[in-house]
């Protein structure tokens, strides 16, 4: 394993040890850490999951705001007395 001795000052000299020169392993630089694809995929999928099953108590709950029902309302009378005021 080659880890970049800027980042890990107390790592150089068994770096230089396993890796060789520490030329050869300042060349390919990689993290001191495995990647895990899989785990990172199923988290995904699983935050997204997640946050598709709260949307619909979330929308429903904006959308069935008493306040929208004042604003029907109130725009329905609007309307009336416009189409009273025309004729």
């Amino acid at each position: 394993m080659c880890v970049d001795v800027a980042v890990f000052p107390s790592l150089d000299s068994r770096t230089s040890r396993k890796a060789g020169t520490l030329d050869s392993c300042r060349r390919r630089v990689r993290m001191p850490h495995k990647t895990r694809p899989m785990a990172a995929l199923v988290l995904f999928i699983g935050l997204n999951a997640v946050l598709v099953s709260t949307i619909e108590p979330v929308s429903d709950f904006v959308c069935f705001l008493p306040f929208w029902e004042r604003r029907r309302e109130h725009r329905r009378q609007e309307r009336e007395a416009a189409l009273l005021n025309r004729s």
